[in-house]
């Protein structure tokens, strides 16, 4: 039932990022890189104990404003600026507590402060491997996403995370173009 509700949760942020990627059309959204590091507490498996993750994590995604996406709607913000972002991430942590080494990758979405990103899971230890789901609600402050993550494996079950991320978001650079061409 648990991983029924997990398909759920991902099909709703893939079809939040079609609804939102549609807000592109006068391209002054801006497309954004933002590598960042994961700190938090993993657990769940009853086997082991809470233990430390520590991460990396890499997002591709466009940013659009409301200015630029509103199409005269009345603003829902009470005049702040909002932002809309539509992508992708990919992330990896090892957790200290019960030895092993976890890989996510999946679409992101959020409005504002809140996003969410979820997808493929993947977690190597004790000489196996298991294949899942993850789902990951955030809230953002700037350089700093707070996180709960939720991940479902077959055969092995449920476990959670708590934590933070801190991301450096950034324009990639520019392609360079070749002279005489």
């Amino acid at each position: 039932m648990q991983h029924r509700i997990v398909i759920v949760i991902l099909l709703a942020v893939a079809a939040s990022s079609r609804i939102a990627a549609a807000c592109d059309d006068d391209n002054r959204s801006q497309t954004m890189l933002s590598p960042g590091i994961l700190l938090g507490i993993g657990g769940g498996d009853p086997q082991h104990h809470a233990g430390f993750l520590l991460g990396g994590e890499l997002s591709v995604f466009r940013l659009s404003s409301e200015s630029d996406c509103s199409n005269g709607a009345p603003s829902t913000s009470l005049g702040i600026p909002s932002a809309t972002w539509v992508g992708g991430y990919l992330d990896g942590d090892y957790d200290f507590g019960n030895h092993s080494g976890r890989v996510t990758l999946g679409p992101e979405v959020g409005w504002e402060l809140f996003g969410i990103d979820g997808g493929l899971a993947v977690q190597r230890g004790d000489n196996r491997t298991n294949v899942g789901l993850a789902v990951r609600p955030v809230i953002t402050f700037g350089y700093v996403q707070l996180f709960a993550r939720y991940e479902y494996f077959a055969g092995v079950g449920a476990r959670g995370e708590v934590g933070a991320l801190l991301k450096w978001p950034m324009s990639p650079p520019e392609p360079r173009h070749r002279r005489g061409a």
